[in-house]
């Protein structure tokens, strides 16, 4: 869906960042591969986009960087969102956890 919108809208609008929403869904639900996957896919739709409009670059070498720059930026969000996937995780899991006696809490129990 995005990439039909940025396909239409013919680089009059940068759409890249959108690209992140479901990227960033697919590591939060799905996990880093996932998330690398669809960075991929993400970039190479981008990349196929630039080619079907021309994009003026003056070397092709520039259309080359700029297309790994943006699957790069593509993959360190997805890294740096299972980090705080991860980080999450593991701090819902301490949290289950006394830190004194190193005992699962089964629950609280509310004072009157």
């Amino acid at each position: 869906m995005i990439g039909y919108i940025d396909y239409k809208t013919k680089h009059v609008i940068i759409f890249a960042m959108f690209y992140l929403i479901p990227i960033s869904t697919a590591v939060i639900f799905s996990g880093r591969l996932t998330g690398l996957v669809l960075s991929l896919c993400a970039a190479i739709l981008l990349t196929l986009i630039d080619i079907r409009y021309d994009s003026d670059y003056t070397n092709i070498i520039f259309f080359v960087i700029n297309n790994l720059m943006q699957f790069c930026y593509f993959v360190i969000h997805t890294y740096l969102r299972s980090v705080i996937v991860n980080l999450y995780i593991q701090a819902d899991e301490l949290s289950l956890i006394d830190s004194l006696t190193d005992i699962l809490i089964q629950g609280h129990s509310t004072f009157i």
